[in-house]
């Protein structure tokens, strides 16, 4: 698949109008569990900007949904929305944005899409070593 170069979006003049983004973070809820997913900040120094993700489990063997939410929202915005998903057997797994919830670093076009392979990545690697087995 070939790539597409989103630098162009990441004007300051388009991405101020593009992106909101809000910091907050809440105590975790029971039964709950809150991850950081390593990002690189995009400077090749090593240096990484940690994404702050939120986990909402039902079952070992239920499908998990990874759910990147809409502008202006942030993970902790999910406590009482996720719940119904777990209703209905599905694991719940909502990760912010750079910039939003208790995440590091500012948004834009670029990042968003490669910090997204890396977060699905991450979340399949610790899932599976914590037993979860859904698709």
């Amino acid at each position: 698949m070939a790539q597409v170069d989103y630098t162009a979006l990441d004007d300051p003049n388009i991405s101020m109008n593009s992106f909101y983004p809000r910091q907050g973070w809440t105590p975790t809820p029971e039964g709950v569990q809150d991850y950081t997913v390593n990002v690189g900040d995009g400077s090749g120094d090593g240096e990484d900007i940690g994404l702050s993700c939120r986990f909402f489990p039902v079952g070992n063997n239920s499908p998990t949904i990874l759910f990147f939410y809409g502008n202006g929202e942030t993970a902790i915005d999910y406590d009482s929305i996720a719940p119904m998903y777990n209703q209905i057997g599905v694991n719940f797994f909502v990760a912010d944005y750079r910039g939003y919830g208790k995440s590091g670093g500012s948004p834009s076009f670029t990042t968003m899409l490669s910090d997204a392979n890396t977060v699905l990545d991450a979340m399949r690697i610790v899932l599976g070593a914590s037993g979860f087995q859904g698709p």
